[in-house]
């Protein structure tokens, strides 16, 4: 979760945390004090930045959704 922390020095307020294992996510987001956690991008709110900590490969098909 490093670049929770990093967001969060930063002085950004992290909104969601998404996860393909929904439970992994479900576990973790209340640790960072995240209040929403889901298994798909679809479910994510309204935000005004999205990190993508995925493989580079799959970058683009996470950018699509928030277009």
């Amino acid at each position: 979760m490093v670049h929770v922390d990093a967001l969060k020095q930063s002085g950004l307020k992290v909104v969601s945390l998404v996860d393909l294992d929904l439970a992994k996510a479900q576990r973790v987001a209340p640790q960072h004090n995240i209040a929403h956690a889901c298994n798909h991008i679809q479910h994510v709110p309204a935000v005004d930045l999205v990190l993508i900590a995925t493989p580079a490969l799959s970058h683009q098909q996470v950018i699509k959704h928030f277009k």
